[in-house]
């Protein structure tokens, strides 16, 4: 008959081989859920800018014709031109503000001398929201707009001043491809 020793002994050895076998292969199995979350999924809005078609007119107060043609006219002093693009604004997203204005920077217009004159001005379509300010840019809260689109007409107005003394500005030009209209996001004040 076994001793009591040898029957501990072996079945120490049973639970701990058991213990070894269920902690090293076996797994305790707790109970567990998931469920997707119920909404759609969230998705950004948009700010983009497309120009249209331009087009040049000869303001100048004696011009005989309104036709300009920047490939083949040239400016002389006395004569006012002006550059008209219409923009097609496009503001969705809850929050979003912004500006819509001309970039003009990049426009070198030193070679026409001091009595040469480059204005720009924003004009929107008159739409709740959208506010023509006195810079001749525009700002634009999309939370007060009836639609995500704004259309507006940006314009250039070049002046050489028939003050311009002999010589002054021949030859000149200035190279419009790097003034851009720019629309930029700006964050709302906060509300009270």
């Amino acid at each position: 008959m076994p001793s009591n020793k040898t029957v501990l002994k072996g079945a120490l050895t049973v639970a701990i081989g058991t213990a070894l076998l269920i902690g090293g292969f076996g797994s305790f199995a707790l109970w567990s859920e998931q469920d997707p979350l119920p909404s759609a999924p969230i998705a950004a809005g948009e700010l983009s800018l497309q120009a249209q078609t331009e087009s040049w007119a000869d303001e100048s107060p004696d011009s005989a014709t309104t036709a300009w043609n920047p490939a083949t006219d040239q400016l002389v002093p006395g004569d006012t031109v002006k550059l008209t693009v219409p923009l097609t604004v496009t503001a969705a997203g809850k929050n979003l503000a912004g500006t819509i204005q001309l970039n003009g920077d990049a426009l070198d217009t030193a070679g026409f001398g001091p009595h040469f004159t480059v204005t720009y001005d924003v004009a929107p379509v008159p739409e709740a929201g959208v506010v023509h300010e006195g810079d001749g840019s525009v700002s634009f809260l999309r939370d007060a707009m009836g639609d995500d689109t704004i259309q507006a007409v940006g314009t250039v107005t070049f002046v050489l001043s028939s003050d311009a003394s002999l010589n002054e500005a021949e030859n000149a030009n200035a190279v419009l491809s790097d003034v851009k209209f720019v629309t930029t996001q700006v964050r709302p004040p906060v509300q009270p």
